[in-house]
């Protein structure tokens, strides 16, 4: 069992100073996660697409749902594993910025 998608949002989970997303035969790349993946690049932090199945969603430290109307969504919580949500809201509002500093017009070149 391996997570994928929401409905409407690309899953983005976040454990230590790496950024993950599901690799998944069929998981829409949204344009929102391709500029997390050029903010990831332009600041040196690690970005991976691989296989991420449920029973390892307790490793992880911060989850978001991405997508273009809420950027970066904090998740507080999936099942019984729970994120710290405060480290979430700052690093949504570091992406905020980056995105509103002139990369949202970019797309993502």
């Amino acid at each position: 069992n391996n997570l994928t998608e929401a409905s409407t949002s690309n899953l983005l989970l976040v454990k230590g100073n790496v950024f993950y997303t599901p690799k998944a035969k069929g998981v829409f790349n949204g344009l929102c996660l391709k500029l997390i993946e050029k903010y990831c690049l332009e600041q040196k932090i690690q970005f991976k697409k691989e296989e991420i199945q449920v029973q390892k969603i307790k490793d992880f430290d911060m989850g978001f749902l991405v997508n273009s109307v809420g950027l970066l969504t904090p998740i507080s919580s999936i099942g019984d594993n729970t994120f710290d949500v405060n480290n979430e809201i700052k690093l949504s509002q570091k992406f905020s910025e980056f995105m509103y500093n002139g990369n949202w017009n970019e797309k993502s070149k």
